[in-house]
């Protein structure tokens, strides 16, 4: 007979688990945390979300469990500017208008500060002025190559600890596989998950 799966006993597990762990391993539940909100979304995502709107609709139909652990992970990734709680800093780097703004408002909802380039020169430029928490990037950009940036970013002191998140697409997996080879953290394929794009960014956000 198949099993129910309880989440809500999952984070009742999670919270003892919590209270009985000792400061060292501080890091091991970290990982542990992170793990399972990027599973989460992927259940939750159930077959796949084909677009933006999609992705909103589901967000509207999380369960209150689900809600609270990207609501809680959203927390833990925000820093102190001037006393005011703000979520870290993401850069787009693309070169289509639609998909930097889909991706800067549906971001910004979530809690997290926006940067945008629309090339690679203007990507570098803006690392020149402050570093991102996280760095999402086109893998079809005109100029510069994007794998050469990657590349680039992730063999410079400066730049190494910055999570790269190349956006590839469909059907182009092995433009994904090119950017971990190059560096890059990870890679989501087009059309975007959005509730998965956020734990993602949530697991690798320092």
């Amino acid at each position: 007979m198949a099993r129910s799966f309880d989440i809500d006993n999952v984070f009742a597990q999670e919270i003892n688990y919590t209270k009985q762990m000792p400061l060292c391993a501080h890091r091991r539940f970290q990982m542990r945390r992170t793990t399972l909100t990027f599973l989460l979304a992927v259940v939750l995502a159930g077959c796949g979300l084909s677009n933006a709107t999609q992705g909103t609709a589901a967000d509207a139909n999380m369960t209150p469990s689900a809600r609270k652990v990207l609501s809680d992970a959203t927390e833990r990734n925000r820093v102190n500017i001037d006393g005011v709680l703000v979520g870290a800093e993401i850069l787009i780097v693309d070169n289509s208008v639609l998909d930097r703004q889909m991706l800067s408002e549906e971001l910004t909802k979530r809690g997290f500060r926006v940067r945008t380039a629309d090339s690679s020169a203007e990507g570098l430029r803006l690392l020149g002025e402050s570093l991102p928490g996280a760095i999402l990037m086109d893998s079809e950009m005109s100029g510069t190559s994007p794998f050469t940036v990657v590349r680039t970013l992730t063999t410079d002191t400066r730049y190494a600890h910055i999570p790269i998140i190349m956006l590839v697409s469909q059907g182009k997996d092995a433009d994904g596989a090119t950017a971990l080879r190059q560096g890059a953290r990870s890679f989501v394929v087009r059309p975007i998950n959005l509730m998965s794009l956020e734990a993602l960014l949530h697991e690798v956000l320092p």
